[in-house]
């Protein structure tokens, strides 16, 4: 199976996310998305809840192909990326996983 991920404060979700998860559905078994309760590159953290956050990605986002993980928001420590990618791999054993970033990380 083919798994993208796209992780991201969604502070809140807007356009560019959107845009950029109808590109990669075309290209992908299943897109995950991955709300994080702070990133650990950026000082200023997210005013809308997690909660919150959360229930605006399952409203814009109402598609099969597409599952919202809360694994990031239901760890108290700092979670970088490559945690996020093990847990995917023992997740989707041999599935090839993809990871989107958007302009900000580009």
């Amino acid at each position: 199976m083919k798994v993208f991920f796209f992780g991201g404060t969604f502070d809140p979700p807007h356009i560019g996310h959107e845009l950029i998860v109808k590109k990669s559905l075309s290209m992908c078994e299943k897109l995950i998305l991955f709300p994080v309760r702070s990133s650990p590159d950026k000082i200023i953290q997210p005013i809308a809840s997690s909660k919150h956050r959360l229930n605006m990605l399952k409203i814009l986002f109402n598609n099969k192909k597409i599952e919202i993980d809360d694994f990031d928001l239901k760890t108290d420590s700092i979670n970088y990326t490559y945690l996020t990618a093990e847990y995917l791999k023992k997740k989707y054993i041999n599935s090839e996983i993809s990871m989107i970033i958007g302009y900000d990380q580009l």
